[in-house]
């Protein structure tokens, strides 16, 4: 159990909160619609995390010649982040630990924002939903244009730095997920949405520093895949914010608060 919740703690917490929502489905039949919403959310987030790492490992077969070297020069101006951050870290079994368990929890970090603003009974649940979905279904696209896998699966003796690269085209086997950093776009996903309370941005801002160090210093990104993060995470919110989406056009329409609450939520309307 202890490893599970180490390397992978989202499968331990988001079976428990979705064991929890189902109680409450039964507990409290006059909420029904809040509890089927959290339900469904709650499964296809957990189930979907698996999947996009499946899909991913898949576009390695597609693309076997990796950017790698061409990333690892970038990121010299940026002085090496990844080996700066992963050579401190290493040292720390302790700081190991936190950053992996941070890495791990993004899903429950997507759950839980959307779980506070279902219970706001936020009118703009559908644009929340459709971000985080966007966030993910676009990234292979961007994966198989510029394919790159990490400092970790490129580099043998990461965190040590390889000196002097000529930036070419290598063969990895390993996922092409690198660019951008979906992990860093849904932290800052994370962060907007927890933007209006003042406890959810705080929380939601240690979180993302915390992301930040923990996908260098794994290896996972360079530091060029985490600002590639910030135009993409934009890009997202753009277009969940367009209206046109199903769903969304309550969000972006002149309607009384009140009123898109009772509709989404079917609460029944006076007269």
């Amino acid at each position: 159990m202890l490893p599970l919740l180490i390397f992978d703690p989202s499968v331990v917490i988001g079976f428990l909160f979705v064991l929890a929502v189902a109680v409450r489905w039964f507990l409290v039949p006059s909420d029904d619609r809040r509890s089927e919403y959290l339900l469904l959310f709650s499964i296809f987030t957990l189930i979907t995390a698996p999947s996009a790492q499946a899909v991913a490992d898949g576009l390695s077969r597609l693309r076997p010649m990796k950017m790698d070297l061409y990333a690892y020069v970038a990121d010299g101006p940026l002085g090496e982040p990844s080996f700066v951050l992963g050579r401190l870290v290493a040292p720390h079994a302790w700081l190991k630990v936190l950053l992996q368990v941070s890495y791990g929890l993004l899903p429950v970090a997507v759950i839980v924002v959307f779980t506070c603003h279902v219970l706001q009974r936020s009118p703009r649940i559908a644009t929340i939903v459709w971000a985080f979905v966007i966030n993910l279904v676009a990234a292979p696209l961007f994966y198989m244009l510029v394919p790159v896998c990490g400092p970790t699966f490129a580099f043998a003796r990461f965190p040590v730095g390889p000196g002097h690269v000529i930036p070419h085209l290598i063969r990895i086997n390993a996922a092409p997920n690198g660019i951008p950093s979906v992990h860093m776009s849904t932290a800052l996903l994370v962060a907007w949405f927890s933007r209006k309370s003042r406890v959810g941005l705080a929380a939601a801002s240690v979180y993302l520093v915390l992301m930040v160090v923990a996908t260098l210093a794994s290896g996972q990104h360079y530091g060029v895949d985490l600002l590639a993060a910030i135009p993409y995470a934009a890009g997202v919110l753009w277009v969940s914010n367009m209206g046109w989406l199903p769903g969304t056009a309550a969000a972006t329409a002149e309607v009384p608060r009140e009123t898109e609450r009772k509709i989404l939520f079917g609460e029944r309307q006076p007269g």
